[in-house]
């Protein structure tokens, strides 16, 4: 292959394989992680873009299933979480989405009434024909080898009956009359969905009458079809039915002719799960901004309930670092990268490890040293107040070891209130005071920052440890990263000739450049979701501020402030403010987490911290480290305004105002706007 291409350039790989290149690329290390989804009952397997929903997804899909057999590859699901039968709907890719784009009643007012059950009609019909293809598949292929070891019999005689019975049922209100085979039973779900589609296009004038007079209740069908198969022997009483909804977060972007149909829609599906229906179980793929607000059944007074009506599965809480260790992203990037890299590299031994092409990056000193150049004394900023031998101890020491003297330049300024010959102690035993552990690891991000800032180079980025930490537990963040990577070392190879099979080793320098351009795409990437422009300015403010605040601290007091913490009792206090993060969160914007304390009233708080991938393009360490910025909800609404985060402008309140609950209105900080954005 030619060591040219990019192995990283398909960045959304599940909508662009086939089944063959999935068993190559799909890495089953969450399968362990994620058991619930091939276990009974309903699932909800949420995300932010990029997080391996639709991956993991696809392994309910008989075609995938057989791919795996085909290639003499083991299942990822093994043993009783194996016996299922997976069939779905992709709402982006199936025509659903549709609905809304013309009226199907006549009457305007009757159109929020009717377009639901529509709707719900459609899916069902499209379930249906799923689950009856994905049996045929499973029994036809390999001469019928995964059909036998689930049990599936589909001799003619006995699926006919299947399907006689099936279009017999008074689920259909009698649509399926005369039906007497699976053939015609198939001809007819077909002709129903085709009959939507092409009035849905305008190429026809109205829904069909006996569509019309036929209108089924959401859910019910998929059932009975699981039902009958059962009954007339078709598929085994063990094995599961698992039917899946991908990109379920595509309905609140739906709005078509009349408002509020996405959330109706949400609510049509909703009533499908709130069934708990033993006989199936559902399996919803969404962003997290798709699955939170919504929660009510279709023409009832009553909502879905977490652990009751449906389990919760959430990819970035499982993906993401955590306080006290690295958790397991960083073993699934590296079967990732190793899978990608294996039709590029075929002689090479494997698996490829990120380290063994990106390599273990530049240690601190060596970074500061690099920063430095030949004029390290630049990077000392000395007081007029501090005694000579001092300044010239660190002159010294910064033409040795500027990342040191960074460290001692701080000590004296955090060590203020103590006496003088303490805080000007010289010693030339190493380890010099300020490289204490916990003390330099603190800080180690921060001087690094500052360094580079006073020298007016760009920070570098680089090795398997940066790559990781960028990626903020974001399967897709990382492949980007690797993407610009590759590119930046493809432009420094041109006009020199490269080795077929040969895996490059990419130097520090070219990561940088690579990351740095990745980090830019994430941030221009912001506006394209809904809000986005609103977002992305604000976080332009807020990553300016960090980067002001952080780099202007010479005393390195606070290495934390690339974050900032508010009281969850303040933020419940201010819906606006609080959706507004919410949102950024939802959108993996910001990344949030609970947040220990270290004041006197141990009040509950919250932190937020910007995309991981967004620290380049801010020069602003990715490292957590120490507290983040304590502030009030006022504050960040100020933020808001003066980011002109709305169109209209962002009213602040005073801070002088009580802090007890207010009767009075609270003011918008999102206007209702005529044109979207």
């Amino acid at each position: 292959m030619d060591i040219r291409i990019n192995p990283f350039h398909e960045l959304y790989v599940t909508e662009t394989i086939g089944p063959d290149r999935f068993v190559k690329l799909f890495s089953p290390f969450l399968v362990e992680q994620t058991l619930a989804l091939f276990q009974p009952g309903n699932v909800i397997l949420k995300g932010v873009q990029g997080s391996g929903k639709s991956m993991l997804l696809g392994l309910l899909k008989p075609e995938i299933r057989i791919a795996y057999a085909k290639a003499n590859e083991d299942f990822p699901i093994k043993g009783e979480f194996s016996k299922f039968i997976g069939a779905g709907i992709n709402l982006t890719m199936c025509g659903i989405l549709d609905f809304g784009q013309r009226p199907i009643i006549t009457e305007k007012t009757d159109e929020k009434e009717h377009l639901p059950i529509y709707f719900g009609d459609f899916f069902n019909y499209w379930i249906v024909a799923d689950i009856i293809n994905s049996i045929e598949k499973l029994s036809n292929e390999l001469d019928g080898k995964i059909a036998r070891e689930l049990g599936i019999i589909t001799d003619k005689t006995r699926f006919n009956e299947a399907a006689i019975a099936l279009a017999a049922d008074d689920c259909w209100f009698g649509y399926f009359e005369g039906i007497k085979d699976i053939p015609s039973l198939k001809q007819r779900l077909f002709e129903r969905i085709t009959s939507y589609r092409a009035f849905l296009n305008y190429n026809k004038e109205e829904i069909p009458s006996d569509i019309r007079q036929t209108k089924t209740s959401v859910g019910i069908p998929i059932s009975i079809t699981a039902q009958k198969f059962r009954e007339h022997g078709i598929v085994p009483k063990d094995v599961n039915f698992y039917i899946r909804i991908d990109q379920f977060e595509q309905l609140g972007r739906l709005e078509g002719l009349s408002s509020n149909l996405g959330p109706l829609y949400k609510q049509v599906i909703n009533k499908a799960i709130g069934r708990r229906d033993s006989r199936v179980s559902y399996r919803i793929g969404s962003r997290r901004y798709g699955w939170r607000d919504e929660l009510r059944i279709y023409s009832t007074d009553s909502s879905l309930e977490e652990s009751r009506d449906y389990k919760i599965i959430d990819l970035d809480e499982l993906l993401r670092r955590q306080e006290s260790s690295r958790g397991i992203f960083p073993a699934f990037a590296d079967d990732v990268f190793s899978r990608r890299l294996m039709d590029f590299f075929p002689h090479e031994k494997f698996p490829i490890k990120i380290k063994n092409v990106f390599g273990s990056g530049l240690t601190p000193s060596n970074l500061a040293k690099k920063y430095a150049g030949t004029s390290p004394r630049r990077i000392i900023q000395i007081e007029s107040s501090w005694p000579k031998p001092w300044v010239d101890f660190l002159n010294n020491l910064a033409d040795n070891d500027p990342f040191c003297a960074r460290l001692a330049e701080a000590w004296p300024r955090q060590l203020g209130k103590e006496k003088k010959e303490v805080i000007f102690k010289i010693t030339q035993d190493r380890p010099f005071p300020w490289e204490k552990q916990y003390w330099k690891k603190e800080r180690t991000y921060q001087a690094l920052m500052q360094i580079a800032g006073r020298c007016g180079e760009r920070m570098l980025w680089s090795g398997v440890d940066d790559i990781i930490s960028l990626s903020g537990g974001n399967i897709l963040a990382f492949i980007s990263i690797c993407q610009h990577i590759w590119d930046a070392w493809l432009r420094d190879m041109r006009g020199i000739e490269i080795q077929n099979y040969k895996m490059p080793e990419i130097n520090p320098v070219t990561q940088a450049v690579g990351i740095y351009e990745a980090s830019a795409h994430w941030y221009e990437k912001i506006a394209i979701e809904a809000g986005g422009n609103e977002r992305k300015r604000f976080f332009e403010y807020i990553g300016t501020m960090f980067h002001k605040r952080m780099y202007e601290d010479s005393a390195m007091s606070n290495p934390g402030h690339n974050g900032f913490s508010l009281k969850e009792s303040e933020l419940s206090s201010d819906n606006e403010v609080r959706r507004f993060l919410d949102d950024a969160v939802d959108f993996g914007d910001l990344h949030d987490a609970p947040h220990t304390t270290k004041t006197k009233d141990k009040a509950k708080r919250k932190k937020w911290y910007l995309n991981p991938i967004l620290s380049p393009y801010f020069r602003i360490p990715v490292i957590h480290t120490k507290e983040p910025m304590y502030v009030n909800v006022q504050d960040v609404r100020k933020w808001i305004s003066d980011a002109n985060a709305t169109t209209e402008g962002l009213p602040v309140k005073s801070n002088t105002q009580s802090k007890k609950p207010s009767n009075e209105k609270q003011l918008i900080l999102f206007p209702i706007k005529k044109n979207k954005d």
